[in-house]
């Protein structure tokens, strides 16, 4: 039977799924096969990499870790360049305070690289709060030996998506929490 899923208020995640989220744990099995990084383990390190690079907003970081020919389109499905993403971090822009990924999977296949999962990012711009929970798809290509941003697209995830999946897989108790969840009444 498939774990239990743990509903929070901004994500659900599998317990499963967990040490998928955590390259370290991946790293940590590496270690113990005599020490071989897998291309799977170097790409989330990169992942790891360009989040704390976001954070800290290490512009020079963020430089290395992106191809030249970065395109990313933001939750409204603007495009934006690698010129505009470095002019963005510089400090005094935007500053994120909070990145938390979760149901992180990776794929590599060739030279190509495919990160995919949910996201919960926090901070300010102009001095005006934002907040975004989201599901992304990273891009990433193998080149002179390290695996750089090559595409980025960011789905937002609405509060009705977020709340259908706290639902129980009892039918009975799923129509008693969606009426909860609207105000009605629930017919039995």
């Amino acid at each position: 039977m498939p774990p239990q899923l743990i509903c929070k208020q901004r994500l659900t995640i599998r317990s499963s799924e967990r040490a998928a989220a955590r390259p370290a744990d991946e790293l940590k099995r590496q270690a113990e096969l005599g020490g071989k990084l897998t291309d799977k383990t170097q790409l989330l390190k990169a992942f790891d990499k360009f989040r704390d690079a976001l954070l800290s907003n290490e512009v020079k970081a963020l430089d290395m870790l992106m191809a030249d020919e970065y395109v990313g389109f933001d939750p409204s499905g603007n495009p934006q360049d690698k010129e505009m993403t470095l002019d963005a971090y510089q400090p005094g822009a935007v500053k994120v305070d909070k990145y938390d990924s979760k149901e992180v999977d990776a794929r590599v296949i060739g030279e190509v690289g495919i990160i995919t999962g949910k996201g919960y990012i926090h901070g300010t711009f102009g001095g005006s709060e934002f907040e975004h929970s989201l599901r992304f798809l990273d891009l990433y290509v193998h080149r002179e030996g390290r695996w750089q941003l090559y595409m980025s697209q960011v789905t937002p995830l609405s509060p009705t998506t977020r709340r259908s999946r706290c639902l129980s897989r009892r039918p009975w108790r799923n129509r008693t929490m969606a009426a909860g969840l609207s105000g009605a009444k629930p017919r039995r």
